[in-house]
């Protein structure tokens, strides 16, 4: 047993070495927290989530696009400008990271609720 723990070890370590780390790191936080259309209750947290996430991964020397209740065309905008940063980088070496607070469903795929849907 304790020779396969070393050669467990050893392949960690030859695994590491060969290893290329991302050397950009990129976050899109999205929170809805007030919706126009009346259907849907307001929430309380998004905003606050969206604060301090941002706040925690720029401690971690993340580039955080932070944005809180936008609407369909907002939030279109919101995720080509983060789809662009990528391009810009060749989507190699970068943790991307993507989070959204807010309403959402299920429907055949998951969605997103902008502030302005009926």
């Amino acid at each position: 047993a304790a020779q396969m723990e070393q050669l467990k070890a050893e392949e960690v370590l030859q695994t590491t070495e060969k290893a290329s780390f991302a050397c950009e790191k990129l976050a899109l936080l999205i929170g809805n927290s007030t919706y126009s259309s009346g259907q849907l209750n307001n929430l309380s947290g998004p905003e606050n989530d969206v604060y301090e996430l941002a706040k925690a991964l720029r401690k971690h020397d993340f580039k955080v696009l932070s944005y809180v209740n936008l609407k369909y065309d907002e939030m279109l905008e919101c995720f080509d400008k983060f789809e662009s940063y990528l391009k810009k980088l060749n989507f190699s070496g970068v943790y991307a990271l993507f989070y959204y607070s807010g309403h959402g469903f299920l429907s055949d795929k998951p969605y997103l609720v902008p502030t302005d849907a009926t």
